[in-house]
């Protein structure tokens, strides 16, 4: 078992006693096992899942970066949630005006937050 640190940009924390850790990643998905060798990695949106000894939990997670060392993980991204507590139907509605607003912005910045908003639309609808 090794101690699992999730946490925001703004402040939000959760700490687990977890078996392991099954990251999303570029690559696809990274699993990290107590005892595993140091290591940081860039976690990409989508299903992160936590063993612990009692269960397995699953979350939606936005981009970040995970440190493993010295038996401690630390996941830092901008937003995690329970699966248990995403609402789908906002999550389908997010989608719907993200793909809108893709194919309607001429602007940069705005095409920039739609395509992150739908990443993380996306990846909510990937854990029903």
């Amino acid at each position: 078992m090794f101690k699992l640190e999730l946490i925001t940009f703004s402040g939000k924390r959760e700490t687990f006693s977890a078996k392991s850790i099954i990251l999303p990643t570029s690559d696809g998905n990274r699993t990290v096992l107590d005892k595993h060798m140091d290591v940081v990695i860039e976690v990409k949106s989508g299903k992160l899942k936590v063993r612990t000894e009692e269960s397995q939990i699953v979350f939606f997670v936005s981009e970040g970066i995970f440190n493993y060392k010295d038996r401690a993980g630390t996941l830092l991204v901008d937003a995690f949630e329970h699966a248990d507590d995403i609402d789908f139907q906002r999550a389908h509605q997010a989608h719907i005006r993200a793909t809108k607003l893709l194919q309607e912005s001429e602007d940069t910045f705005e095409l920039k937050k739609a395509e992150q908003a739908l990443k993380r639309a996306v990846g909510r609808l990937n854990l029903k």
